[in-house]
């Protein structure tokens, strides 16, 4: 009798709804965890698309310049305003800037790494990778079309064709297309991207506090984005690249 007895504590279950349940995750399994994680990526992007219709378009700045001043991200924000319309139906035009502090100079072997204060390094350095990864994860997914970065996150990208070559988009910047374009280490033209600095657009007020090396560049179309709604990923993408278009017509900045 002692035998037949269940263990305290012990639960068996004998329903044939468990026994088809065990049944079908023993024969579809991965189908199963497939399937959820298409369905969790579905949510994620649709929440992300919906989340944006309280701004008309979205710009991204990544790069050393540690933008911790409410008024420069209010300018810069107000500069590509005036190049946009209104998109969100809501009588006026608002721009959001998304902004990832990194500084590939903070490296062992450089000047700027041993002027830092030791207790400060680790943090500082831990910040910038985890920003440089959030930019890339950013790229990536190609939520924001028009960039802002420094020169190491422009060569990081351009290297995988993730930029949209400017001749493209306005292909009148010919005219002064020696004057704005980014050059490679060996001294040849990319052109991907226009060095901010260099253009009329570029002296506003707030986007001239952005270092001089500081590029202005596109994102191609992402293929996510244009998976997870496509009608409306292609209506932000082509809105801006549109105010883009406006910056770089404003041509190049007065000597």
């Amino acid at each position: 009798m002692a035998e037949e007895k269940t263990q305290a504590g012990e639960v068996k279950l004998t329903s044939p709804f468990f026994k088809k349940l065990e049944n079908f995750w023993y024969h579809y399994k991965w189908h199963s965890i497939i399937a959820l994680f298409l369905a969790a990526v579905i949510l994620i992007c649709s929440l992300q698309m919906c989340a944006k219709d309280d701004y008309d378009f979205e710009i991204m700045y990544a790069g050393p310049y540690n933008l911790n001043s409410k008024q420069t991200i209010l300018d810069i924000e107000s500069g590509f305003a005036s190049l946009g319309e209104d998109r969100t139906g809501d009588g006026k035009v608002t721009v959001n800037l998304v902004s990832y502090w990194v500084d590939e100079r903070l490296v062992p072997d450089s000047e700027e790494y041993k002027e830092i204060n030791p207790t400060d390094v680790n943090y500082m350095l831990n910040q910038s990778l985890n920003n440089e990864q959030l930019y890339v994860d950013e790229i990536q997914a190609g939520n924001v079309v028009i960039c802002l970065v420094s020169p190491y996150l422009f060569h990081m990208v351009d290297d995988e064709a993730g930029f949209m070559r400017v001749t493209d988009i306005f292909p009148d910047i010919a005219a002064y297309e020696e004057d704005v374009f980014v050059y490679d280490e060996d001294g040849k033209i990319n052109r991907f991207g226009v060095v901010l600095s260099k253009t009329a657009f570029g002296q506003l007020a707030g986007l001239r506090s952005l270092p001089d090396d500081t590029i202005l560049c596109v994102r191609k179309a992402s293929p996510v984005n244009a998976f997870f709604g496509a009608d409306r990923a292609k209506e932000i993408h082509e809105y801006a690249v549109d105010v883009f278009r406006k910056a770089i017509a404003l041509g190049k900045k007065e000597s």
